[in-house]
Formats: C-alpha cells, structure tokens, sequence
C-alpha cells in the first residue's frame, strides 16, 4: 500500500493527543490497578479457604472420638480451590487433589465449569466431603471475583478499541506544529479501525 500524505487539522490533533493522552495516562494504570486489586483479591480468597479447611478439620477432629479404620473418609476433602494469573486472564478454579498411598506424590483433577462465572454448586458440595458448607460460600465469592474480573477486561477492550480508532499520528509526545497542518501519513492501523 503506498503511502499517501493528506493534511491534517491542528485541532483535531490536539484532540486526539488528547484523547490519546487520557488514556494512556489516566485509565490504562486504573485498569491495571484494579486487575491488580482482583489477582491479590483472588490469592487471598484461596489462602483463606485453604486456612478455614484446615480448622474445619481439626475441629472435626477434636470433636470425634478416636476414629477407628474405616472412619477416615469422614476427615478428607478431596476439593482444593486454586487462582493463577496467565496470558492476561484470571483463573478460579476448582480442582480435586488426591494422594497416591505409595509415592504421596498429589494428582488433581479439575472440576467442570458449569457457566463461565461458575461451577455447580451442588455437584461441588457432593465431592466436598466435610468442607461442603465451606465451599459453597467460597464459590459465591469466587463467583463475584470472577464476574469483576470479566467487568474489567470488558473496559480493558473498549479502551484498545478505542486507541485502535484513533488517527496513527496521534500520540502524547507529538503535539501540532504551529506554522501549520501536520502531513498525516496512512499506517497499518488505518485498517484496523472499524466504521462505525
């Protein structure tokens, strides 16, 4: 594509510099911020589960009688809940972990996600042993975190989508020459922007 030279208002410069300046400074960190906020949200969540099982367990413990052989399946939840950050995208997930009796080495299974802000809350309840009650009230919170989190990267879009129309030459270093017209130069990203 050969590259064509137009002229270019000084004021609709000055506005899209503008523009391009807002974003770049003002809602792109807020964004990050707040993608920040929800990960650390997200790990806390996990720590606090994994702390609240564990008392859960002992207090059983401490309340039940010597268990005798075959009383242990009453102790164990298989469910574990788990967070991580990849590729841009958020993950709360659910998974079972189960202990192999010779080499102890742990094997997890991930549970099935039921819509994409959740899981079944009854099917996890089912495989959850003693911690049902605990992982019912920790999914509804993960839930929430996950639905903030596609809230987010929502206005994550909308604001690429928005620097993506913007003219090419439109950036926060440049600013328009005062002797005149700046020439505007076609660039790639002329083809990316969608008329709307």
């Amino acid at each position: 594509m050969a590259k064509t030279q137009t002229e270019v208002d000084p004021r609709e410069l000055k506005l899209a510099s503008a523009i391009f300046g807002e974003i770049e400074g003002k809602i792109l960190p807020g964004v990050h911020n707040l993608e920040s906020l929800l990960i650390n949200e997200a790990q806390e969540l996990v720590r606090e589960f994994r702390d609240r099982r564990t008392q859960l367990h002992a207090d059983l413990k401490a309340s039940q009688p010597t268990p005798g052989r075959r009383r242990g399946a009453e102790f164990y939840s298989k469910l574990s809940l788990f967070c991580r950050y990849r590729k841009g995208t958020l993950q709360i997930y659910w998974q079972e972990v189960h202990t192999n009796t010779k080499s102890k080495a742990p094997a997890y299974r991930y549970m099935r996600m039921h819509t994409p802000s959740g899981y079944n809350i009854a099917a996890l309840k089912a495989e959850a042993g003693y911690a049902a009650p605990l992982v019912e009230e920790f999914e509804d919170r993960a839930a929430v975190i996950r639905l903030r989190w596609t809230s987010v990267q929502d206005i994550k879009r909308g604001v690429t989508y928005t620097l993506l129309r913007l003219p090419p030459y439109a950036s926060a270093s440049q600013v328009a020459d005062e002797n005149g017209p700046v020439p505007r130069t076609h660039s790639h990203l002329d083809s990316l922007v969608i008329a709307g």
